[in-house]
């Protein structure tokens, strides 16, 4: 463990906490599966703490098809039944339910608004919200944002969306930015905001699909961080790419599916991808199916991407968007 000061609720005795508030608590998430992922971890959380369901998260990936709210959306009486016995998750029926229907609703407003995103950010004007707290006790349990989207979701039928959930929500996405000032990710967020080198793009332009335990990966998270960038970022192994989303970093890359394969990866050869001829659909399902394939890290801005070897490579998709 590091000796950085961070916000006093990231208890440095729980890596996994530490870790949640290192790389994602604050970080303006744009991606609508990473949204209803936190809308259903925060609605099983009411009257629970938030480590618990931290300590539950990857049994509710399993359990919830990755977050997919299309999926979600359509379990019916005898799934619902089935998750009420999985241990993996709080098996409460309410919740459980709760969180169909909110998927259902979810689908509704991406009808509506062409995203959740764009839904979302509409309440803090399409800019993150950045405060200046400098103790816990300081920082509200809701705001008249929180309250205003509250209400509307509970208009368009979501449940376990009060006020105080709804506010953890824009916290835990970055939709307001609440990191004590004394906090090193106080500064890395708004430090992103204040530097204007030509490297400051939004969080909403920037995200990359990290691997923590690949020193590529990390290099590169640092080096966008020491560039003034804070990414949305992405663990393509704990949620993996669809198919279509694979196939715009391939389009955006200019690569072809094997180029973006680790084939030195011993699964590529258990697989026996080496040995048969596949066609660029077959290979990408075989990436989504298992993502430890994919080559890290990716870095995407706009529809622009960068594959990080050299890590240095990233640098080059910010000069790009500059001309």
């Amino acid at each position: 463990m590091d000796n950085r000061t961070r916000c006093a609720w990231a208890s440095a005795t729980r890596e996994y906490y530490v870790a949640y508030h290192d790389e994602e608590w604050g970080v303006p998430v744009h991606d609508d599966r990473r949204h209803f992922e936190f809308l259903l971890l925060e609605g099983a959380q009411a009257g629970l703490s938030w480590d618990t369901i931290l300590r539950k998260r990857e049994g509710y990936r399993q359990a919830f098809d990755h977050f997919n709210p299309a999926l979600v959306a359509g379990y019916g009486p005898e799934r619902v039944a089935d998750l009420c016995q999985n241990a993996g998750i709080v098996r409460n029926r309410l919740k459980i339910e709760g969180a169909v229907r909110n998927a259902q609703v979810f689908l509704a407003i991406q009808e509506t608004f062409g995203s959740f995103d764009a839904y979302v950010w509409r309440f803090v004007e399409g800019r993150p919200r950045i405060n200046a707290w400098k103790t816990l006790t300081e920082i509200p349990v809701t705001t008249r944002e929180s309250d205003a989207l509250s209400q509307d979701l509970k208009k368009r039928g979501m449940t376990f969306v009060g006020s105080t959930i709804m506010y953890a929500h824009m916290q835990a996405t970055g939709l307001v930015m609440d990191h004590t000032v004394d906090c090193f990710r106080y500064q890395a967020l708004n430090h992103t905001r204040r530097k204007d080198n030509g490297m400051n793009q939004t969080p909403k332009q920037v995200s990359i699909w990290h691997n923590p335990q690949c020193s590529k990966s990390r290099q590169a998270l640092k080096l966008l961080e020491e560039n003034g960038v804070t990414p949305q970022v992405v663990r393509y192994l704990e949620t993996p790419p669809s198919a279509e989303e694979l196939e715009r970093v391939l389009t955006a890359l200019g690569l072809e599916p094997r180029q973006l394969m680790r084939t030195k990866e011993p699964l590529y050869r258990e697989l026996g991808l080496d040995a048969i001829p596949l066609s660029r659909q077959e290979l990408i399902r075989a990436m989504v199916a298992n993502p430890r394939l994919i080559e890290r890290p990716v870095v995407l801005s706009g529809d622009r991407a960068a594959l990080g070897r050299p890590t240095e490579r990233i640098l080059d998709l910010f000069s790009q968007a500059k001309q």
